[in-house]
């Protein structure tokens, strides 16, 4: 979609998604270059070429052109958001079954959590009214 390579130094790094911070100067030239490679508009570009991710597109045009060090402060795993409190896998797949009843939210949002975001990923199908029950009384 971009006609760039991954910079080698950066095959390992690995960035968070849903939600993500971008950089408004490096989305316009991120745009410009959609715009530039497809010779068209870059609406008409992304269109046409349905092989991409908003955050492959940008993360990817963010390295290349040396943006996320003047941009961005690395962190981990659980910098925004609690991925490690999240209801993001089918139960199974933690180390310590993790569903929607025993999910501990306060662990995330109470006095003593340090909490951003969470997800609850709608493929779970957890029930809407049960998934607000859990975090009604964090909400302000």
């Amino acid at each position: 979609m971009l006609q760039l390579t991954r910079p080698a130094a950066d095959a390992s790094q690995w960035y968070g998604e849903t939600p993500a911070l971008m950089h408004r100067g490096i989305a316009t030239a991120l745009a410009t270059r959609i715009s530039s490679t497809w010779q068209e508009p870059y609406r008409s570009g992304l269109l046409r070429r349905r092989q991409w991710t908003e955050y492959a597109l940008y993360f990817l045009y963010a390295e290349c052109f040396g943006l996320l060090e003047t941009r961005y402060v690395p962190g981990g795993i659980d910098t925004i958001m609690r991925l490690t409190k999240s209801l993001w896998q089918p139960p199974d797949q933690y180390l310590k079954r993790r569903d929607c009843g025993n999910w501990k939210v306060s662990d995330v949002f109470g006095p003593q959590g340090d909490g951003i975001a969470v997800v609850v990923q709608s493929y779970l199908h957890y029930p809407i009214q049960e998934v607000a029950h859990k975090i009604r009384r964090f909400l302000r």
